[in-house]
């Protein structure tokens, strides 16, 4: 099991290249402490923004 998750964006505004190093806030550093020797695990988000001008109920889930 792991003992952190990270996470990183296509275009990351840190200086982050996960197979050599991830950058992140000194609020964090407790934390990541803690995950030193373990297996983390790397969560790719924000891979793209949009807007919700509709909201449509599934019409399989209709009773």
């Amino acid at each position: 099991m792991s003992k952190a998750v990270l996470t990183t964006k296509v275009d990351p505004t840190y200086d982050d290249l996960p197979e050599q190093r991830y950058h992140f806030p000194r609020t964090y550093l407790r934390q990541v402490k803690t995950a030193r020797g373990d297996w983390i695990v790397f969560y790719k988000a924000y891979f793209a923004t949009a807007r919700i001008t509709d909201i449509i109920e599934d019409p399989s889930k209709r009773k």
